[in-house]
């Protein structure tokens, strides 16, 4: 990729195929090579194809494709609440995998931006409330915390509907 990364880019299809692989060794590579891909241009794109990915990635994929999505989010998002949206999604698909740095800095985030209060006080409690009884700890930290936070938010007439 730092060779000629314009050439793997236009093969960036062919690779994320090929991260669906039967083969192990054919899978490592082609995540190796989209975590290398990903840039602001392709992140949303990328994002989601490794999400659906890690929905049926084996057991021994999931804690490293966990953190270097994480990582990718926190490097590349495009805004806050998409930066929310997909650490959320990630909390509820892979919560065990999901450090506890993570959590700090998505509370850090949330807590420095006002106008991110209510959408992520709302966005958290909806996926707790849909998750609740196998919801991970990632997203119990980090949604009681919010709750605890901006849950006078949660009332009616205080920014929309909560579920």
């Amino acid at each position: 990729v730092s060779v000629d990364n314009q050439a793997v880019q236009r093969h960036r299809a062919t690779v994320v195929e090929c991260v669906k692989d039967a083969d192990v060794s054919i899978r490592r590579r082609a995540l190796e090579l989209v975590y290398g891909l990903v840039n602001e241009g392709n992140i949303q794109y990328l994002t989601r194809e490794l999400l659906d990915y890690l929905a049926v990635s084996d057991s021994e994929f999931k804690p490293d494709l966990t953190a270097k999505i994480c990582t990718l989010i926190q490097r590349f998002a495009p805004d806050k609440r998409w930066h929310v949206d997909n650490l959320v999604q990630l909390m509820t698909q892979a919560g065990a995998h999901v450090k506890d740095e993570v959590c700090r800095a998505l509370i850090v985030m949330i807590t420095n931006a006002t106008e991110l209060h209510g959408y992520a006080v709302r966005t958290l409690y909806r996926n707790l409330h849909a998750y609740q009884d196998v919801a991970h700890r990632s997203l119990l930290i980090t949604a009681l915390w919010c709750i605890g936070e901006f849950g006078e938010m949660l009332l009616p007439g205080a920014g929309g509907a909560l579920l």
